[in-house]
């Protein structure tokens, strides 16, 4: 509760106001009179945020709209444009529309009012209403981004979309000197090939014809078992027959080449990397027959135009409306939800052309691909994937057409799957994940009007480790931002932000806005009552939508103690507790965990409390919390007892790891340890250097015969901390073949007790074998490789064969640890 009186308040207001920037810092004339009149509104803003002490009453957020509309008209001034009155009053009329240009977009709001003007031109009047909030989403995607926008009067844009853009060259023309590319063109097409395919097999439609594109109907075909057509360029490239027959050909004509791409280095279903000179003479073939390709009129000489935001926004329109009466769901994403969802949609910039031949597809048989041919190591080498695969196609490099002729690996894939999503008019787009490139899309839940965003084609992790590519449209609330400046670069935010967009729109984009409305509100204020009393406006958006994320993380940056964080950090999980059981759900662990490590983060920039209570307190929340801040966790440690303490506890909890790594193999075994490396790292920067010895050495008898251990069932890790706190007691750390003798041996005595006992199973032998071909990995001594390997098969005379029940019958099987030792002897030897 604020306790300042009013005389008080209004001192600190007329001072405040008398420094006060603007809140979106645009520089204009002071003679105008719309900048005056916003002057004397946003007094009246500030003054009626005071006296609601700080918490976003309608009547506050009455005063700030009134304020944000005025000063859109005074940044239009400026500029010398003028929007019509019923436009105005329309963008007034409709909440989500009002709240978006003037709230949660208000530092763009002049703009953004121009980029709907322009979008409501080039829709026609009646769309753009009818689709105000796919209108909305394409707007601030061209404010964001810095597109152009035409505010002069224009009839609704129509979209044609051509056909196959090539135009064949007579490569036979006898009217002119034909060039190097007419011969290597009719090279190819007086020469055929005669192969047994598989009619609807990937290689029989993309070859379906030399010129044409692909029809719809091509998967339907009827088989046949042998057929002749014109030779491609990939034909050459993998054939050292017909590239010297090539060479021949072209020196014969006057135009000598030295195509030499070795034999099926590079082929159709070739999926190895090229190293070594060869790649350059295949990049060189390449090129060569590529650039003919597209100077006699058999490829597209470069990608087709990206198609500017009406056009995109006309053709997803044009497909949502589309009637099927096969009895499929459509749409499959309205174009109606809030614009928050639709972001990633209005951002893809593919082709129309490119987009128009997936739709025909999709229309005719009903299905679109997601997916393509997965290909090895070679799709890790663009310019050889492409050229195992040469051909004439419609369609240049990059297009989805192209990476399903030519197949990929993950990222490939995840285009594919994001570029058909959006011909189907579902937001998507590509996204990273540890080694690997997955991909995410918006779902309105079969038309319910409750959104998720989630994730497809993952591989390397769950959520937490999923980073989308898309843009982010809710960052940099109170920037400053002037008419002159360019549009900073939208960042990218973790996968969790944008499950936050499909949550926060389901709790209400009312409040979505209005949270907004209360941190840009934060930001206005003079900074004498913004570190009074900012901190209120902050607790009330966030009570107000508790999925604004934005907010929620400036809510936990703007606390200045300790205690303050948690104080933040509380009334979060509160609110969110609230909606949850009010929505019959749970909250979402991924959030918490995202908004607790930001809290910590913050606990971690502050300095440690005097008070015991605020200390013991702290400390608690971090073991809580699962805290991964060793520095932090080290620091309120000792805060909160004595280092001597502190290092006891540390001591029990390496010996208790310890125990665990030799009961079982576990998988977190590997991450506890890293844990507990982070501990002992931080302690001992807090431990004076001349002790620092003596202390590592008593821990380090603790890790004596389990330096090495299995962890994740059969994987081999050598204990972070062994070398670390060797390094600290000054003695060498023994090499890793030492390290590795006692797992070795306990691993042989367990395989030899299971064969004396004949306690074998089929699924204990396998992960046995498997942690034996680990173990041998980590050996480097061949000798002692091949002596420890040796020992195993006389374990197994007359033992050779497991058997085991499947199905209800007994079957056998050479024991996987016998035929992994012979597998890795014959390695030694070979």
């Amino acid at each position: 509760m604020n306790t300042r009186s009013s005389a008080q308040r209004a001192t600190a207001l007329f001072l405040g106001l008398l420094v006060m920037i603007p809140l979106a810092g645009a520089a204009r004339a002071q003679d105008s009179a719309s900048a005056q009149e916003a002057n004397a509104l946003r007094g009246r803003m500030l003054a009626a945020c005071t006296e609601a002490e700080y918490t976003l009453t309608p009547a506050v957020r009455d005063a700030y709209l009134a304020w944000a509309r005025t000063h859109a008209a005074a940044e239009l001034e400026d500029e010398g444009v003028e929007l019509p009155a019923e436009f105005l009053s329309w963008v007034d009329s409709i909440p989500e529309v009002r709240g978006t240009v003037y709230g949660m977009r208000s530092d763009d709001s002049g703009q953004l009012l121009k980029a709907l003007y322009s979008l409501r031109h080039d829709l026609g009047q009646e769309t753009f209403e009818l689709y105000h909030q796919l209108a909305l989403a394409g707007a601030v995607s061209l404010v964001a981004k810095g597109g152009s926008v035409d505010l002069t009067p224009h009839p609704p844009l129509t979209i044609s979309i051509g056909g196959d853009p090539r135009v064949l060259v007579d490569t036979m023309d006898e009217s002119r000197e034909l060039d190097r590319d007419d011969h290597i063109i009719n090279f190819l097409n007086e020469r055929s090939v005669t192969e047994k395919y598989a009619a609807g097999s990937k290689k029989a439609t993309l070859l379906e014809l030399r010129y044409e594109v692909i029809s719809a109907e091509a998967e339907d075909a009827p088989e046949v078992a042998t057929r002749t057509r014109s030779l491609v360029a990939a034909d050459v490239i993998a054939s050292p027959a017909l590239q010297e027959e090539f060479n021949t050909y072209m020196a014969g004509k006057g135009f000598p080449t030295d195509i030499d791409s070795g034999d099926q280095l590079v082929h159709w279903k070739s999926k190895a990397m090229i190293r070594g000179p060869y790649r350059a003479k295949i990049l060189a073939a390449r090129n060569l027959f590529i650039d003919a390709y597209k100077a006699k009129g058999y490829m597209p000489a470069e990608r087709d135009a990206t198609p500017p935001m009406g056009e995109r926004l006309i053709y997803l329109i044009r497909n949502h409306e589309h009637e099927f009466t096969d009895g499929r769901r459509w749409p499959q994403f309205s174009l109606h939800s809030p614009w928050p969802t639709m972001t990633l949609l209005v951002d893809n910039g593919m082709p129309l052309r490119e987009r128009e031949d997936l739709w025909v597809k999709f229309v005719a048989n009903k299905k679109i691909a997601t997916y393509g041919e997965y290909v090895g190591s070679i799709a890790q080498q663009s310019d050889m994937l492409s050229a195992r695969r040469v051909a004439p196609i419609a369609f240049s490099y990059g297009s989805t057409q192209m990476h399903r002729k030519d197949g990929g690996v993950c990222g490939v894939m995840a285009n594919i799957g994001v570029s058909s999503y959006t011909v189907m008019g579902i937001p998507a787009c590509t996204a990273a994940q540890p080694g690997h490139c997955a991909l995410i899309q918006f779902d309105d839940s079969k038309g319910t009007g409750k959104y998720k965003c989630r994730g497809g084609q993952y591989a390397s992790g769950g959520d937490a480790k999923t980073s989308p590519h898309g843009s982010w449209y809710f960052s940099g609330i109170g920037e400053e931002r002037t008419p002159d400046k360019e549009p900073a670069k939208l960042p990218r935010r973790a996968m969790i932000f944008h499950q936050c967009t499909a949550w926060a729109v389901n709790h209400g984009m009312p409040s979505f806005t209005d949270a907004i409305i209360a941190q840009r509100l934060f930001h206005a204020l003079p900074e004498e009552e913004r570190d009074a009393h900012g901190m209120s406006l902050l607790l009330c958006g966030m009570r107000t939508n508790p999925f604004n994320i934005e907010l929620v993380r400036e809510t936990i940056a703007q606390a200045t103690t300790p205690a303050e964080t948690m104080q933040a950090l509380k009334r979060f999980r509160e609110v969110l507790d609230e909606t949850a059981s009010a929505a019959g759900g749970k909250p979402n662990g991924l959030y918490l965990d995202t908004i607790q490590n930001t809290a910590m983060a913050r606990i971690a920039k502050q300095p440690v409390p005097i008070e015991a209570g605020a200390i013991t307190a702290i400390d608690r929340f971090l073991t809580k919390a699962d805290c991964k801040d060793a520095a932090l966790i080290v620091r309120y440690k000792i805060a909160a007892a004595s280092l001597a303490d502190w290092r006891g506890e540390l001591e029990d909890k390496l010996r208790a790891q310890i125990a665990d790594i030799q009961a079982d193999a576990s998988k977190a075994h590997d991450s506890i340890a890293k844990d507990i490396q982070g501990l002992i790292v931080a302690t001992a920067g807090a431990i004076e250097k001349k002790e620092r010895k003596a202390w590592a050495m008593t821990l380090l008898p603790h890790l004596e015969g389990s330096e090495v251990f299995i962890a994740r069932k059969t994987k081999v890790y050598e204990h972070p901390a062994y070398k670390k706190l060797a390094s600290y007691a000054g003695v060498a750390a023994k090499k890793t073949d030492a390290l590795m003798t006692p797992l070795m041996d306990a691993l042989r005595i367990q395989v030899k007790e299971a064969l004396e006992s004949d306690a074998r199973t089929k699924g204990q032998s396998q992960t046995w074998a498997d942690q034996l071909r680990s173990m041998m990995a980590k050996v480097k001594d061949i000798d002692a490789k091949r002596a420890y390997l040796s020992t195993f098969p006389s374990m197994f005379t007359g033992k050779e064969t497991l058997r085991y029940k499947h199905k209800g019958k007994w079957e056998e099987l050479r024991d996987q640890v016998l035929a992994e030792v012979e597998r890795l002897l014959a390695a030694l030897d070979a």
